[in-house]
């Protein structure tokens, strides 16, 4: 297997750092209880139980709230669905240490771009 290119790598990490951004690849925040998914369907079922919530509001600002969450909700389902493959992550777990100290970029820098503690740990980024 040849070695990517410092381009080529940067290209890969930061594949998968974008998909973060678009809640594609760290999932999204279904509840109280609930914690963050990464299954669309499950998505999907929680944007139908904020769909019914919002048809017994009588709060008009509630009901424009709502409809964004839902409207959020079904974004990222589509985006998971879209980018389901799982190469962005796998690429970064593979190449992230490397290029992490090759540029400087600390556990730290990486957790507050979202990347999450244990796609870290498995790409041997440690605090």
């Amino acid at each position: 297997m040849t070695k990517p290119t410092k381009h080529e790598l940067g290209r890969g990490i930061g594949r998968y750092l974008d998909e973060l951004e678009a809640g594609a690849a760290a999932g999204v925040h279904i509840g109280p209880g609930r914690g963050i998914s990464r299954d669309p369907d499950e998505i999907d079922a929680h944007a139908e139980k904020i769909e019914a919530e919002l048809a017994e509001s009588t709060s008009s600002i509630k009901r424009l709230r709502l409809r964004q969450r839902v409207l959020d909700l079904r974004a990222v389902a589509d985006a998971i669905r879209a980018n389901d493959d799982g190469s962005a992550r796998d690429y970064f777990v593979a190449h992230a240490a490397d290029w992490a100290t090759e540029n400087g970029i600390s556990y730290a820098a990486f957790r507050d771009q979202g990347v999450p503690a244990d796609v870290l740990r498995e790409a041997g980024i440690e605090p």
